[in-house]
């Protein structure tokens, strides 16, 4: 199974993939490609999701403020980002630093 520490290391020597609907999503956001690896990098895992033999990682964006936006990566080598979505308040709630479901 590829670990977080895989995918953190991936980013910060620029060995990701990123799916057309991640990059279609980065721009009509206006998140960049520093961002997102940014998050990958330092900001916080909010969950990881099982789904067969298929595992994504969500990864929030660090900072002070508070997280805008997270990110989605199928689990894999190299990692693949899957999209990039806004962070929606009726559905995350943010407990202490991460976010979680409501």
């Amino acid at each position: 199974m590829i670990s977080e520490t895989f995918i953190r290391t991936c980013a910060k020597h620029d060995r990701l993939v990123l799916s057309k609907h991640a990059l279609y999503k980065m721009s009509k956001e206006g998140i960049t490609y520093g961002q997102v690896r940014e998050a990958l990098v330092s900001g916080e895992v909010m969950e990881t999701q099982h789904s067969g033999k298929d595992m994504k990682v969500l990864f929030q964006q660090g900072g002070d403020r508070g997280p805008e936006f997270y990110v989605v990566v199928a689990a894999c080598d190299p990692p693949d980002v899957v999209t990039v979505c806004r962070v929606w308040e009726d559905v995350w709630i943010l407990s202490g630093r991460t976010l979680r479901r409501r």
